[in-house]
C-alpha cells in the first residue's frame, strides 16, 4: 500500500499504485494522510469495480477487510456516519488497534479524538493527485459517492488550528 516514494520524484498517478483492491473497469484512488509529523508519507490503494459509484464507506471497509494492516472505525448518529478513527500496522506484526491507540508505537494511528478529525476530499479524473483540483465532502461519509476516476483524500487534521483540509 505505500506508495510514497513516486511523490517525491514528481506527479503521482493511478499507474503508480501497487495496492489493488477488487476488480472491474471502474478505478478510484483511495489517500490516507495520518498528518502526524511522524509518518513519512501518505498510502494510498487503488479500488476497481463495475456498475454503479461506491460509498467512500463501502470502499474503505472493503479495503479494510482485504488489506489486514488497516483498520477503521465509522460510527452512525442521528447525523448520519463518521469516519472515526483509522490505523495502519506499518510493521504488520499484528498489532490490536483500541480506543484510537495501538499496542504499537510505530503504528500510524488517529489518536487525537478531541482535536483532530478526518477531513475528506475529492478530485475527479485529474492527471495526477499533484495536478487535482480538490474539493470538500460536505456530507457524511455514507453520502460521499466514489465515480469511476475518483481521487478520495481522508486527512487528519487539526481542527484547534483551522489547518487547511486539502492536500
Amino acid at each position: 500500500a505505500c506508495c510514497y516514494s513516486y511523490w517525491a520524484l514528481g506527479a503521482f498517478t493511478l499507474d503508480d499504485i501497487h495496492y489493488w483492491v477488487g476488480e472491474g473497469t471502474n478505478k478510484a484512488a483511495i489517500v490516507i494522510d495520518w498528518n502526524d509529523n511522524s509518518s513519512p508519507a501518505s498510502l494510498c490503494w487503488g479500488y476497481r469495480w463495475n456498475g454503479a459509484p461506491r460509498s467512500a464507506t463501502q470502499i474503505l471497509k472493503e479495503i479494510a477487510e482485504t488489506d489486514n494492516r488497516l483498520h477503521i472505525s465509522i460510527s452512525v448518529s442521528t447525523w448520519g456516519s463518521s469516519l472515526d478513527f483509522i490505523g495502519y500496522d506499518v510493521n504488520d506484526n499484528a498489532s490490536y488497534f483500541s480506543n484510537s491507540k495501538s499496542t504499537d508505537s510505530e503504528d500510524w494511528c488517529s489518536s487525537k479524538p478531541n482535536t483532530h478529525y478526518w477531513s475528506q476530499n475529492f478530485a475527479m479524473n485529474p492527471q495526477s493527485f499533484d495536478s487535482a483540483t480538490w474539493e470538500y465532502y460536505s456530507t457524511g461519509i455514507d453520502g460521499q459517492m466514489i465515480e469511476n476516476g475518483t481521487w478520495y483524500y481522508a486527512k487528519y487534521i487539526d481542527w484547534t488550528t483551522y489547518e487547511a483540509s486539502t492536500p
